[in-house]
């Protein structure tokens, strides 16, 4: 999840080879992934926004089956809403793992590091096998996620590790009740003052909103808009009709405090 940093230098890297994004495979009626095993380590090691990584590393085994299962899956079998929910849980699987394979760290900008100096991004460009291919998170989420499928609310669905990321959530998405986990995740989202403030003057949003503008803009015309019509209408209501927000500075510390 790291669109721009105007001040980390990120070097380039060939990107994994992935499907195509023009297509959403077609619905397999009553294909599922069974994601219980990410579930359980969710619900043992994420603690409302902090997330016990000491915990995790002493889970590692759990964590590796539920990874091998990644590997050989094939996605492609499975209906839209499955699809979209093992992407979403490989993305956050995987950034889990990264920030292990580093242990100890403090952000996940200092994973690669050059000369243990100079941020690289380069968590998000190494290549990782999952669905018998060889992607990277940026693949996952930029390739996968916004084009394949063009839902605005997977970016509160992600996690990067970070403390202005979305919290990780507690349990697994699943297909079966996702329309309603993204909804409840961009909601606890935008309401987190951590996260942003819509009350301020001007109404201060997440950098989210400005790196992926693009998607909302898509969806609403533009970010303000998206946030107005989203919001149920008692809170959306208290909010100006048109207003300039402000973008908060992103805190890419690591989510473990």
């Amino acid at each position: 999840m790291i669109p721009c940093l105007a001040l980390v230098l990120v070097l380039a890297a060939e990107p994994a080879t992935v499907a195509p994004p023009d297509t959403v495979s077609a619905p397999a009626p009553g294909g599922v992934f069974d994601h219980s095993l990410w579930d359980g380590l969710l619900g043992e090691h994420v603690h409302e926004d902090r997330v016990d990584y000491e915990g995790l590393l002493a889970d590692r085994e759990r964590l590796d089956d539920y990874l091998e299962s990644l590997a050989a899956a094939d996605p492609d079998t499975l209906g839209r809403e499955e699809q979209l929910a093992f992407w979403i849980d490989a993305y956050n699987a995987l950034m889990v793992d990264a920030v292990l394979d580093a242990w100890p760290v403090g952000s996940v900008l200092d994973i690669g590091r050059i000369l243990g100096v100079v941020p690289t991004g380069g968590v998000f460009r190494e290549p990782r096998r999952v669905a018998g291919q060889d992607l990277s998170l940026d693949d996952i989420e930029h390739r996968i996620l916004r084009e394949r499928f063009g839902d605005a609310r997977t970016h509160a669905a992600l996690n990067c590790a970070s403390r202005s990321c979305p919290a990780l959530p507690d349990r697994a998405f699943t297909g079966a009740d996702l329309d309603a986990r993204l909804d409840a995740a961009m909601l606890s989202f935008l309401l987190d003052g951590k996260r942003n403030r819509l009350g301020a003057d001007p109404p201060m949003l997440s950098s989210i909103f400005r790196w992926y503008r693009a998607d909302f803009e898509a969806e609403a015309g533009s970010v303000w808009e998206w946030v107005r019509r989203f919001l149920p209408p008692e809170i959306a209501r208290e909010l100006p009709e048109e207003a300039d927000p402000g973008f908060l500075s992103y805190d890419w510390a690591l989510n473990d405090r």
